[in-house]
């Protein structure tokens, strides 16, 4: 694997955004995947990186690189909590990744990162750290 690391990020040495490698600066600022609809918006990836919790997210609901899992199968406010309190301590992440890996190897080393966790909430999926 090929890490980099975005100007700002100072918490996270090692950590996979995507499937498909670190984007270019140009595209900095665009919105990532989040729930439809939800007030908290998508997710941005800054110049510093992005919330983690929007990797994981990706990674589980993509249809094309992830596990397409539906939102109704995610506890949302578990996933929100998360967010918000990524987002609180200022947590960034940034990388690429340029070998096939599986899902579960894939989320193991994302969460390790901000010491995150998913766990069962009934029939749904929480995300928590």
């Amino acid at each position: 694997m090929i890490f980099r690391e975005p100007a700002g990020l100072n918490r996270i040495n090692e950590f996979v955004l995507g499937l498909v490698g670190f984007p270019d600066e140009g595209i900095f600022g665009r919105g990532g995947p989040w729930f439809a609809g939800d007030s908290l918006g998508p997710v941005l990836l800054l110049d510093e990186g992005v919330n983690p919790a929007g990797v994981v997210y990706e990674a589980l609901t993509c249809d094309v690189s992830g596990a397409g899992i539906p939102d109704s199968d995610l506890y949302k406010p578990g996933f929100n909590a998360t967010r918000q309190s990524l987002d609180a301590d200022g947590v960034r992440v940034g990388g690429g990744q340029t070998d096939q890996t599986d899902l579960r190897s894939f989320l193991a080393s994302s969460l390790k990162h901000f010491d995150g966790y998913l766990v069962r909430r009934g029939t749904q999926i929480s995300h928590g750290r």
